[in-house]
């Protein structure tokens, strides 16, 4: 009997340091983008299993329209994903998102384009060979997820634009970068 007891006492403290030394995922303080049009807040990095994430919640003017003019979208590394959620109020169908980097290109050459107006939708990049054969340039698994066969490699952008969203649409960004 006193074996058992002293086991359920180890056992007892092993789950109370596990439970005590377990952390969440870190949080990143957000950041108000300076726009000419409409409303962005950058927040992230948050860690998030094998991803850095970087959110920006964004609000369109009476033009439907956001515009950053700051530098500070300057993730680093391969994007692996790039998820949308429309907001409320939803944005009007078929919204457009892009990004412009350094050179005045979008580094997601327009994928981001053409959201909806109800449903997430993401843009899923992977190296070709993964779910993919030689001559497959996108694979759709549904309406709302679309497989690309390459890799996105960035260095972030300067400049975020949301058109086309409707007065006052709201939407979220997150951007999920490999660790």
């Amino acid at each position: 009997m006193k074996g058992f007891k002293f086991l359920f006492i180890i056992v007892a403290l092993v789950a109370l340091f596990v439970a005590c030394s377990a952390t969440a995922p870190v949080q990143a303080a957000s950041t108000s983008l300076t726009c000419t049009s409409g409303t962005a807040t950058l927040a992230g990095p948050d860690d998030i299993g094998a991803w850095k994430v970087y959110s920006i919640a964004w609000t369109a003017n009476a033009s439907g329209a956001v515009y950053t003019t700051d530098a500070r979208l300057a993730w680093s590394g391969v994007v692996e994903r790039i998820t949308t959620d429309p907001g409320s109020p939803a944005p009007t169908d078929n919204y457009d998102i892009t990004f412009s980097d350094p050179r005045g290109t979008d580094p997601f050459f327009g994928l981001t384009q053409n959201r909806d107006t109800v449903n997430t939708e993401d843009v899923i990049f992977t190296a070709p060979g993964n779910i993919f054969n030689a001559t497959t340039v996108v694979q759709t698994v549904n309406t709302n997820v679309k497989f690309y066969p390459w890799q996105m490699v960035t260095s972030g952008a300067e400049q975020l634009i949301v058109g086309t969203a409707g007065s006052g649409g709201k939407g979220v960004i997150r951007i999920f970068v490999r660790k």
